[in-house]
């Protein structure tokens, strides 16, 4: 199934990248996946072609994520549970009304998992963190470091901890 109806035009090209991102968690094996606006629709869709080899999904400000749990829940939790994460910034009511709804999705996702036995989260920077000032490209914002530190430890608290 298509994830949504802005995904249904093969907006942004993941019907094409999808499988090239599958083949290369072939050849790689399992591995993080962590993508960025709209290389979103191309991870969630790689992740139903070869759940087994995604470990856990990393998502920061993704476009093309999934509205209705069937289209993810049985890859994400029936197939081992790819634990989630997605980041995001702010302005979103002054420059980009889309990512609300964006966040929305990932937090439904995350609720979805966490309430099926899985590990979901969204960290919301503004609003949970106190971080104002990021914008769509954060991983060049001053603070890229800090919130690269964020997700790797959420990274080992969730997938490695044992």
């Amino acid at each position: 199934p298509v994830y949504s109806e802005g995904l249904s035009d093969n907006r942004f090209g993941w019907r094409q990248k999808a499988p090239g991102l599958a083949a290369l968690l072939g050849e790689v094996g399992p591995a993080i996946v962590i993508c960025h606006s709209a290389s979103g629709s191309t991870a969630f869709e790689a992740m139903k072609m070869e759940p087994y080899l995604m470990k856990g999904l990393v998502a920061i400000e993704p476009a093309g994520v999934p509205a209705l749990e069937n289209d993810f829940l049985p890859y994400m939790v029936e197939t081992g549970d790819i634990p989630f994460l997605s980041m995001h910034g702010d302005y979103f009511e002054e420059v980009r009304t889309q990512q609300i709804g964006n966040r929305d999705k990932c937090q439904n996702v995350a609720d979805v998992l966490n309430a099926n036995g899985g590990s979901g989260q969204v960290i919301d920077l503004p609003d949970e963190e106190g971080i104002i000032g990021n914008s769509h490209l954060m991983m060049i914002d001053e603070n890229s470091e800090d919130l690269a530190n964020m997700i790797i430890d959420w990274i080992d608290e969730t997938l490695y901890a044992q």
